[in-house]
């Protein structure tokens, strides 16, 4: 049950990330660079911002267990230092990046992870190193509100800029995604 609803979630993430990076690409370098203020980050800069929290995130998911080899796979990517790091400045590769690494995620979630895997603790160590212990089931509830946090910044510095996320597609694509996989 966990697995379908955080696999539920993965989808919703990687359809929400194909709607920004469709109005990304339609902005212009100047615009996606842009801060509204000393305190609002870019569009770029807070697109990274995900991206980075992401990787962080799903690395520490990836060493949980072996057989997680989607997630072992975005060893490939850059790895970011610190959750605030500019990865791409290039939007066109950072787009690239988004979608494989949201492909990944959701075969993790439909092909490797299981339920049981979510009960099982994930020590891993903080951006101030202090170690910590968790089960893996709430880390990765615990990572999705962060997404919802961070998407919530960005949907105020896209809107900012005049430009809005289309929420009430990616709600209803997310509501009949649910009732396919449950065969309603």
């Amino acid at each position: 049950m966990l697995t379908s609803n955080f696999l539920l979630q993965a989808k919703f993430s990687q359809r929400l990330n194909l709607q920004i990076n469709q109005i990304a690409s339609q902005l212009t370098l100047v615009q996606l660079e842009h801060q509204h203020d000393q305190f609002s980050p870019s569009i770029l800069s807070m697109m990274n911002r995900i991206l980075a929290t992401d990787m962080t995130w799903l690395m520490r998911f990836a060493w949980h267990n072996n057989h997680y080899q989607a997630l072992l796979k975005l060893m490939e990517f850059k790895q970011p230092q610190r959750e605030d790091e500019i990865l791409y400045l290039n939007h066109g590769l950072l787009a690239s990046v988004r979608k494989q690494i949201d492909t990944q995620v959701v075969k993790w979630l439909a092909d490797e992870a299981k339920d049981q895997d979510f009960s099982m603790p994930l020590a891993f160590r903080d951006a101030l190193g202090q170690r910590h212990q968790y089960p893996l089931g709430q880390l990765v509830c615990h990572w999705f509100n962060l997404q919802t946090q961070l998407y919530g910044e960005l949907k105020i510095v896209l809107a900012q800029q005049n430009f809005s996320l289309d929420n009430t597609i990616v709600l209803t694509d997310l509501v009949l995604s649910n009732k396919h996989a449950v065969g309603q």
